[in-house]
């Protein structure tokens, strides 16, 4: 009899931890699914692991000085893109810009071969009329502008909220704005200085010979866009005596150098 008793008691036993082990696990599924950041429910580990890895590089380039460059000049472009000239018109030689770099012509002499070739790059985009595209390459190089100009500021130690103060009120001043949303050669001008005077100040840090190169190059391409830069050159001559006369004179960097800048006469 007491045998007997003895089974009804284990089956009952061994039927609650059954319901036991199916709660814990129907627990463990319903707290799976609530997880933050799970969009998809039993995510295989490799598509889980592939997100994470996107969230920590989208979060460092933010954190570094140029992602956090990049968000400023998106933001400059964002307001740029909503007043830009949408069609033909336009101050003294807008209009003329608006189709030269379609036609791969030439306003008047010296010219202006950078900007034409980009322009006409630009012309193959599939947004609005030519004109609104080449009023387009203005906004982004614009927005390159001030993206360098963040980077400017905080090669030279400045905060990032004085760095980005700076460039935002460049990128907002009348005649900034005024030419960053119809087709002229100004914005990109100002981006070719802005770099030239980057890398400038990167060799003024590091010395490298490839920086006073990279500021070389830059001013090789700018002058294929107005040769108002040529202006800059006894103010970066005197720069480059300031800091390190010795190496700034060395015969080599100075012929690499010099050829670089020459082969944009080549333009």
């Amino acid at each position: 009899r007491n045998a007997n008793a003895q089974v009804p008691s284990a089956i009952l036993r061994r039927q609650s931890l059954l319901d036991l082990n199916i709660a814990t696990l129907s627990g463990r599924r319903s707290i799976r699914r609530n997880l933050p950041g799970d969009a998809v429910p039993n995510e295989p580990p490799l598509m889980e692991a592939h997100r994470g890895r996107a969230r920590i590089v989208a979060r460092d380039l933010l954190q570094s000085d140029r992602g956090f460059a990049a968000a400023i000049g998106l933001l400059a472009l964002a307001v740029y893109l909503r007043t830009l000239l949408p069609d033909v018109g336009g101050p003294e030689d807008t209009a003329k810009f608006q189709y030269l770099g379609a036609a791969l012509g030439t306003a008047h002499p010296p010219g202006y071969p950078l900007h034409t070739l980009l322009s006409h790059l630009f012309s193959y985009l599939p947004a609005g009329s030519i004109a609104y595209r080449a009023n387009l390459l203005s906004a982004v190089a614009g927005a390159v502008a001030v993206s360098l100009a963040v980077l400017l500021a905080r090669s030279l130690d400045r905060s990032r909220a004085a760095s980005a103060f700076a460039a935002l009120t460049v990128a907002f001043g009348g005649a900034f704005w005024g030419y960053a949303v119809l087709a002229e050669v100004y914005t990109l001008s100002a981006a070719l200085l802005l770099a030239i005077m980057l890398w400038l100040v990167r060799w003024k840090q590091t010395r490298r010979d490839a920086h006073l190169y990279a500021a070389a190059a830059c001013f090789a391409l700018a002058l294929g866009n107005h040769l108002v830069i040529v202006a800059a050159a006894p103010a970066i001559a005197l720069f480059l005596v300031a800091t390190d006369a010795r190496r700034a004179l060395r015969p080599r960097t100075l012929l690499t150098a010099g050829v670089i800048v020459a082969s944009g006469f080549l333009q």
